[in-house]
């Protein structure tokens, strides 16, 4: 009864120092840390989510308790992002998605989920894109760049079946999103002069005109998306596209094959 006390009834500099004294002492359980996740007192959640991470494994429930402050404070959202991109499940992804989401614009968390986030750039390209057409216009630029870089490790990776998710985040358009679609394929097309592994296409036009199968229902959608592309060149209230045109044309003229 004390010992619950300690962690649970106690004033929040109470249960927080109860806490990392339990964890030292190793009796500091699952069933103990899993509420002070969820602490009313952010100073509590803030202090277990460094504990957690602190440890050299966190159990599935921990995990996904940990994932579940993804709608947090900074600071926690941070150690929530970190966290993700050094677990594979779907909790985690979903998590990392959503701060990415939100934070598109937060260079600081661009660096932390760029990251964290080698082998789900893919997935957070699709959430964003599907987040497009609610970004306000001052954010798009910021929103952008986020994608751009994120598509580019897709491209420098290789991997085809990443590739063609990320492509298919291009194909259907919603709403006024071209700015995104554009930012995709010139991160995209970055990205895939960069890529040293099997995949024999190094430019999105030569991936465009030789197309793998898992790609290759997506090149007609992804070209027209290119020549509507090029028409925002023409059209000054449409600069955030005609600057992500502007730059995906110069990078494919310079590695184009």
């Amino acid at each position: 009864r004390q010992r619950q006390m300690c962690i649970r009834d106690s004033s929040a500099a109470s249960r927080a120092h109860a806490m990392w004294a339990l964890e030292g002492i190793a009796t500091l359980s699952d069933d103990d840390i899993i509420p002070l996740l969820n602490d009313a007192e952010g100073f509590v959640r803030l202090q277990a989510a460094r504990l957690v991470t602190s440890r050299s494994a966190m159990s599935e429930d921990v995990t996904n308790a940990l994932m579940q402050r993804q709608n947090d404070s900074a600071a926690v959202q941070r150690i929530v992002a970190l966290a993700a991109g050094a677990n594979s499940s779907r909790v985690a992804a979903e998590a990392l998605a959503n701060i990415a989401v939100a934070r598109c614009d937060s260079p600081w968390f661009r660096k932390i989920i760029l990251s964290s986030s080698k082998e789900l750039s893919g997935i957070l390209v699709e959430r964003l894109a599907e987040n497009a057409r609610h970004t306000e216009s001052s954010r798009q630029t910021e929103a952008g760049a986020f994608l751009a870089d994120l598509a580019a490790v897709v491209g420098a990776r290789g991997d085809i079946d990443e590739i063609a998710q990320t492509l298919k985040a291009t194909a259907h358009k919603q709403g006024d999103s071209l700015w995104a679609q554009t930012a995709i394929l010139t991160g995209l097309s970055r990205g895939l002069s960069r890529h040293r592994g099997d995949l024999k296409q190094k430019s999105l036009s030569a991936l465009l005109a030789s197309p793998p199968p898992q790609i290759a229902d997506m090149t007609e959608s992804v070209e027209s998306l290119l020549a509507e592309s090029a028409e925002c060149v023409l059209d000054p209230s449409r600069s955030t596209e005609a600057v992500s045109y502007t730059h995906l044309r110069a990078h494919e003229t310079r590695h184009d094959l």
